[in-house]
């Protein structure tokens, strides 16, 4: 298998960078592994051991965003999704002078094999780097850096890898040469003693996101509620989420039927119709689980359902009333035609023309057209215009007569 973003030896392994002091957290212990064991035990540094009292470096990693503990209690770091956390190893000593003594020195391992890391003997030359990794399907890989020290410099902060999520176990082993005596460049009676900095870290995305992607274009889902050739769930970038999906489907009468609730499996494809809802949750943080619901289908009227707040009910009530649903799922509502329209408004017309022409009749005097351009009156109008003038002019003076001859009787009487 592919070893993650592990940086090939020889090229990038041992770049040296300066890493930022903000944000690092310092890995390792260093315990001494007894003589001839395989680097298996795990003994406290004592003042019998020329290691007494100093550190040959140490290990630590940065561009994490918090840290916590997995369900074994294991260390782990949090990090950002698509984002890399590297790892640096600080050698604090120079390997042919150690603890600034001259007797004291990095020796060659010709024999070296490790049994925590069921390592083949082989020659580890002056430390062998470790590094066992296992990713989201518990497989396992490892790899074995040799002569780890000889390629790196004092004082300066090397990479190491690029972490991605999974876990890591990480040593560092080494002997110590310790050669107090020496006559003429030969040495005398030297002795040896095995170390070990060993450490075990987990590394997890902090998001809480899968990505659904359309079944036959591979192209994401973001946007859209619909996806009419299926999905599939890709965690490439988060492979730790634990995924939940549902699916439902709606029969004629609008009778809703769960059809199924479980674990979501990697790499399958969800084709079927019916509305999915995908559920995920991070079991490393406390954020709320992320919810995303798909129809797969191609009918308008569920589409229209999943980008509307209306019923199935409902909108099967539109559309008997001659509503329309497009591919898209937007509703169309009925409307009047132009034709109606237009009929409506030349009636309006009609009626409020005869209306006006009725009220002209009662209050104008008929006009005729006479063949010669003259124009005549009406005879029977002009009669009743002119008796309504008269009329009280008569009345006026009959009154007037009656009061004379009242007058006139009274004073023939009185003579």
């Amino acid at each position: 298998m592919k070893y993650p973003a592990l940086l090939a030896a020889g090229i990038l392994l041992f770049s040296e960078i300066t890493a930022s002091a903000e944000n690092q957290y310092q890995l390792g212990k260093t315990v001494s592994t007894g003589k001839n064991t395989g680097y298996s035990e795990s003994l406290a540094v004592t003042s019998k051991d020329p290691h007494y009292g100093w550190e040959l470096g140490e290990f630590f990693v940065s561009d994490y965003t918090r840290t916590s503990t997995d369900e074994k209690g294991r260390l782990l770091f949090l990090k950002n999704a698509g984002e890399q956390m590297p790892l640096f190893f600080h050698l604090e000593q120079m390997i042919d002078q150690l603890n600034g003594s001259t007797a004291l020195s990095i020796a060659d391992d010709w024999e070296g094999y490790d049994e925590i890391f069921q390592v083949q003997k082989q020659a580890f030359g002056r430390g062998a780097l470790l590094i066992r990794y296992t990713d989201y399907q518990n497989q396992t890989d490892t790899q074995v850096f040799t002569d780890y020290l000889s390629s790196v410099e004092t004082g300066t902060d090397s990479e190491v890898l690029l972490c991605e999520e999974g876990d890591y176990e990480i040593a560092l082993d080494y002997q110590i040469k310790n050669n107090p005596y020496q006559i003429g460049g030969f040495d005398i009676l030297p002795t040896y003693t095995s170390y070990s900095i060993r450490f075990a870290f987990s590394v997890r995305n902090g998001n809480t996101a899968a990505f659904l992607e359309d079944a036959e274009t591979g192209e994401p889902l973001t946007d859209t509620v619909f996806a009419e050739n299926g999905f599939y769930i890709n965690t490439e970038k988060s492979h730790y989420l634990d995924i939940d999906i549902q699916r439902e489907v709606f029969s004629g009468n609008d009778f809703h039927s769960e059809v199924f609730k479980n674990p979501a499996k990697e790499g399958e494809v969800y084709t079927e119709d019916g509305i999915y809802t995908v559920t995920v949750r991070n079991p490393y943080t406390a954020s709320e689980p992320a919810v995303k619901t798909l129809y797969v289908g191609s009918e308008p009227i569920l589409k229209a359902y999943m980008i509307s707040d209306y019923s199935l009910a409902e909108l099967r009530e539109f559309v008997a009333q001659g509503a329309e649903i497009d591919s898209d799922g937007n509703i169309i509502m009925p409307t009047e035609t132009e034709s109606e329209t237009e009929t409506e408004t030349e009636t309006e017309t009609e009626t409020e023309t005869m209306q006006e022409s009725e009220t002209e009749t009662e209050t104008l005097p008929e006009l005729t057209e006479m063949p010669s351009g003259t124009v005549q009156i009406n005879e029977s109008v002009t009669e009743q215009t002119g008796i309504k003038k008269t009329l009280p002019i008569i009345i006026g003076i009959g009154a007037g007569l009656v009061l004379l001859a009242v007058i006139a009787v009274k004073f023939f009487m009185h003579e």
